[in-house]
């Protein structure tokens, strides 16, 4: 319906207003869910670029907590998960001679996307990757969730959450 799609668009304006303020690269939209890329096309470096993903997620869950906070009476309030993952993507142009759009492929990706799911079996809004957890472990609270079986991923893989620090800012090395 019209009123599904205006709440829709708002929703990922506000998410899209976020994502530009760290300087993440919005690459598509599916559905409701956003793919965002940092690092490709533009790097600053591995560390830094994984730094900027969990604190754009963490931005993100502040900015739905007021999006709730603003819902008239009665209202559904709206949740989200967000899984990140550090590692090679294959970037380019993808699709047909008629419709290119640039994004990015491999195992990164598609393990970013298993994590964004398993969110709701972890109950915890953020789920990392070991190799996000490395870049940002000095920088930022997590918390060990223990190992997962990830769909098309042959063994158990540790992963970990973000949590906010007891000060509400980030913890910097």
């Amino acid at each position: 319906s019209r009123e599904v799609l205006a709440w829709l668009n708002r929703y990922l304006t506000a998410m899209g207003e976020v994502i530009k303020g760290n300087r993440g690269f919005l690459n598509k939209f599916i559905g409701d869910g956003i793919m965002v890329v940092f690092g490709a096309p533009l790097t600053d470096g591995p560390q830094e670029d994984a730094c900027r993903a969990v604190r754009c997620a963490k931005e993100m869950l502040a900015r739905v907590e007021r999006w709730n906070a603003q819902l008239p009476a009665g209202q559904p309030k709206l949740t989200i998960g967000i899984g990140i993952h550090s590692g090679p993507v294959t970037a380019g142009n993808v699709g047909s001679k008629d419709r290119l759009e640039y994004s990015v492929i491999g195992e990164t990706v598609n393990l970013a996307s298993r994590l964004e799911s398993l969110t709701k079996d972890f109950k915890t809004p953020i789920v990392i990757s070991p190799e996000t957890w490395e870049y940002i472990r000095g920088s930022c609270l997590t918390v060990s969730l223990g190992e997962a079986q990830v769909r098309g991923f042959t063994s158990a893989i540790p992963l970990y959450g973000v949590q906010e620090d007891p000060t509400n800012s980030e913890v910097r090395p």
